[in-house]
C-alpha cells in the first residue's frame, strides 16, 4: 500500500480552543507535506459510538493510503490502550474503546500503540 499523503481527523474536541491545532501540529511536525483533513472536530464529548458512525460515514471517501485519525475518548488517561491497524488499505488509528466498533473490513494488522513518555495524561491527541 502506497501512502496517499493524506490525513484525516475525526475528535470530539469542539473549535473553541487549541486542541485541534495542537494535534495538526504535531502530525506535521512528524511529516510537513502531509494534507490535513477535518472530518469534524464535533462529535458530543465522549460520544464513542457518534464518532464510529461519522467516521464509518466518512472513510470509503478518501484514497486507499490515507490514515484515519480518531479521537473521542471518555478514558482519556487512564491504562487504555491506542491502536493503529490496516483495512481496506487505509490506516486507522485511535483509542481502543469502541470507536472503530461499525468499520467491517478485514484487518490485516493491528499494533498497540504506547503513550510516549512526555505525552500530558489528559491529552494523547498530541
Amino acid at each position: 500500500m502506497k501512502p496517499s499523503g493524506i490525513v484525516t481527523l475525526l475528535t470530539d474536541f469542539g473549535i473553541d480552543d487549541a486542541y485541534v491545532g495542537a494535534m495538526k501540529g504535531a502530525v506535521l511536525a512528524v511529516h510537513a507535506r502531509t494534507t490535513l483533513i477535518d472530518v469534524t472536530h464535533g462529535v458530543r464529548p465522549f460520544a464513542v459510538l457518534q464518532g464510529a458512525f461519522l467516521l464509518d460515514t466518512a472513510w470509503r471517501s478518501f484514497p486507499v493510503g490515507t490514515v484515519h485519525v480518531a479521537v473521542v475518548d471518555p478514558g482519556v488517561g487512564t491504562s487504555r490502550k491506542a491502536i493503529a491497524f490496516r483495512a481496506a488499505d487505509h490506516i486507522f488509528t485511535g483509542p481502543d474503546n469502541g470507536l472503530f466498533t461499525f468499520l467491517t473490513e478485514p484487518i490485516s494488522e493491528m499494533v498497540e500503540l504506547a503513550a510516549p513518555p512526555e505525552a500530558a495524561p489528559t491529552f494523547h491527541g498530541r
